[in-house]
């Protein structure tokens, strides 16, 4: 009797040590957290002996999404990862559980005419990750306080919910997929011109004025567009699109001083790339800003 009273236990701890394994990652609501150690490593497991993605350092914010063991499965800098708990202080209150059907991940796509920020908190003053331009298909791993976490290509972050939608939209035409490719290349190309100085009539590639830095990046992508600022802000060689409408990709024209004209890269979220003026850098501004909203004049859509 003794024998078989060990079995049914020995049997019964080796189905608990299953349970836990299989089961013993526990779901929890997202949290921010607060990095309390120097040089703390976000890796690609709940393991010491997993790839090492990035180090955190001692007063980084991190959103806490899940927890494994003494890990604890984060975002930092939009990349996803795990990191030992010992080193995370939580700092929105205890974490609530929650069963896994409540965080099912979803399927989502960006509905934002002018394209979706993804940003690496959920915050509008949030650090910007990229745009997800307007039908960008995205993954949503959680839903908070009208923000969803999601998963975009290579990038982990936070975007308004307000913008996806989890119904999946009627496929347009061909064409429109590819331009929306080309923008998406686009605004990343200009990306990579941030800082450059400007330098009056440059047009790079290390250096250049406004409608120099427009010229110079859509030459990159096959189109022919005039040099001058005035040319690219009224020339015929294409349509002019409401500020309402705008796109990532498309050229935007601001009266500058005296009878001259002021060009930039439109790249979605209200934002724009452009190089300002002598002495400053190819720089990010937004619409919003006072000057740009005041002399914004009209939009060209060269990619269509």
């Amino acid at each position: 009797m003794n024998d078989y009273k060990k079995a049914v236990a020995a049997a019964i701890i080796s189905a608990g040590f299953i349970f836990s394994s299989v089961f013993g990652t526990s779901a929890m609501a997202a949290s921010q957290g607060t990095v309390t150690g120097s040089g703390v490593r976000l890796r690609s497991k709940p393991s010491t002996s997993s790839s090492i993605l990035t180090n955190a350092y001692k007063g980084d914010k991190v959103t806490v999404k899940d927890k494994s063991g003494n890990w604890y499965n984060v975002v930092f800098n939009g990349k996803a990862g795990w990191m030992s708990a010992d080193y995370i202080k939580i700092s929105s209150g205890s974490i609530a559980t929650a069963s896994r059907g409540n965080t099912a991940v979803a399927p989502g796509w960006v509905t934002a005419n002018g394209g979706l920020i993804l940003r690496k908190s959920p915050s509008t003053s949030g650090a910007r990750i990229t745009v997800m331009p307007k039908g960008s298909q995205v993954t949503v791993l959680s839903e908070e306080n009208g923000w969803s976490q999601v998963k975009y290509g290579n990038y982990s972050g936070w975007a308004s919910s307000k913008y996806i939608t989890k119904t999946k939209p009627v496929s347009n035409v061909t064409s429109s997929s590819r331009s929306s490719s080309i923008s998406s290349q686009i605004v990343a190309f200009a990306e990579q011109q941030l800082g450059k100085p400007y330098v009056h009539g440059a047009a790079g590639p290390n250096a250049f004025d406004c409608s120099g830095l427009t010229y110079y990046i859509y030459k990159k992508f096959g189109y022919s567009i005039p040099r001058t600022s005035d040319g690219q802000g009224f020339g015929s060689y294409a349509p002019t699109v409401a500020k309402s409408d705008l796109q990532p990709g498309d050229l935007i024209v601001f009266k500058s001083s005296g009878s001259g004209y002021h060009m930039g890269i439109y790249i979605g979220g209200n934002e724009f790339i452009h190089s300002p003026n002598p002495g400053r850098k190819v720089a990010i501004n937004s619409l919003n800003e006072s000057w740009y909203k005041s002399h914004y004049i009209q939009a060209k859509r060269v990619v269509r």
